[in-house]
């Protein structure tokens, strides 16, 4: 899935605003939810492989 775009956009506007809406928290956790989940199928993947990772 990778990084939506309008979150790219968002993050750029928020580095000159100094400041974070809740709703924009919200999205921003949603998608570090997501690639963390990502990024422990891609360890599971791997351990079947016999390749460990911390």
């Amino acid at each position: 899935m990778g990084v939506p775009g309008d979150l790219i956009d968002k993050m750029k506007l928020l580095r000159g605003h100094g400041y974070i809406l809740p709703s924009d928290l919200e999205m921003i956790v949603r998608e570090l939810m997501y690639l963390k989940g990502e990024v422990e199928k891609i360890k599971r993947a791997l351990e079947k492989h016999g390749i460990t990772v911390e």
